[in-house]
């Protein structure tokens, strides 16, 4: 059985993060874009300390007997700023920047204008098909 979340780590509004801190999960078995959120939250805001090896943030355990004959315990858990970053693009508020270059003119790629683009680069390439 999965730990139960440690008090004060989320809102009581974030129910859903709760509940996949708590082990429970969709009846179809994929994640919801909530829970996807709420897993990348509880590991930015989770100190390491309160992460043991029944956590579910706890990615790796590892046990070895130090000089002095006592065991060390070694946790390891996902990297909180990769997982700022994945929110961040889970939210929208992290674009990642594309260009593409046509006939010597850098473009930006959007998500709006990308189908148009991929359209004039498809065009331009017909083109100097044609050509040869």
């Amino acid at each position: 059985m999965s730990p139960k979340c440690p008090q004060g780590l989320l809102s009581g509004t974030e129910t859903v993060a709760k509940a996949v801190y708590e082990g429970d999960v969709a009846p179809h078995g994929l994640l919801t874009m909530h829970e996807r959120r709420a897993f990348t939250a509880a590991v930015a805001r989770t100190p390491i300390g309160r992460v043991d090896e029944n956590s579910p943030l706890a990615q790796k355990v590892r046990r070895r007997v130090g000089k002095d004959g006592t065991t060390i315990e070694e946790i390891a858990m996902p990297d909180k700023l990769r997982a700022v970053e994945l929110d961040a693009k889970l939210s929208g508020d992290l674009i990642e920047r594309q260009e593409i270059k046509v006939a010597g003119s850098i473009l930006q790629v959007t998500p709006e204008n990308r189908a148009e683009l991929l359209r004039m680069v498809q065009e331009r390439r017909a083109q100097l098909r044609g050509l040869k």
